[in-house]
């Protein structure tokens, strides 16, 4: 196992916290947020995203369960939920 790239459960919980206390937020700043390297916040998310806990649009995460509601809120720039 390589120390520098990987994901352990304190950091993956951080992260899904975080992810689902935002709604949606970007892996830089779940990194300057949780102090975990880039590396290993998007080792965690594919993790996550595995697991189906997440989903990844547009380079950032949301929690899996605000896909497919169709939330009806706009986060300033919006480029995903307009897909189609």
């Amino acid at each position: 196992m390589g120390v520098n790239m990987g994901c352990n459960a304190e950091q993956k919980s951080k992260i899904l916290t975080i992810i689902y206390q935002r709604g949606e937020i970007s892996p830089e700043k779940i990194s300057e947020i949780t102090k975990i390297t880039i590396e290993d916040v998007k080792a965690c998310g594919n993790i996550l995203k595995e697991e189906k806990l997440i989903e990844e649009c547009c380079g950032k995460y949301s929690t899996a369960s605000i896909i497919g509601i169709k939330a009806e809120y706009t986060s300033g720039d919006d480029s995903c939920s307009g897909a189609g």
